[in-house]
């Protein structure tokens, strides 16, 4: 197969390092969907990414989904 095969069958299985199992990660799960709320909230990305210590460019990829593509947004309580 393919190295996009590959990678399809790795992800399936688990077998990649998505969000908090990858070492290098700036964020947990929980920071994740607290930037989407303030992206969708009105906020910039320059803000929201001193707010929780990462580059707009990392908001900018949060908030299109190119990264943590596997978080969902928050919940909105009533």
């Amino acid at each position: 197969g393919t190295s996009a095969d590959n990678m399809r069958d790795a992800a399936a299985k688990g077998r990649t390092l998505d969000g908090t199992r990858n070492p290098n990660s700036k964020l947990a799960e929980e920071q994740v969907r607290i930037v989407r709320a303030a992206i969708a909230a009105g906020q910039t990305q320059c803000a929201v990414g001193l707010l929780v210590g990462v580059s707009h460019a990392t908001i900018s990829r949060i908030a299109n989904g190119v990264h943590w593509r596997n978080v969902g947004h928050t919940q909105k309580e009533d």
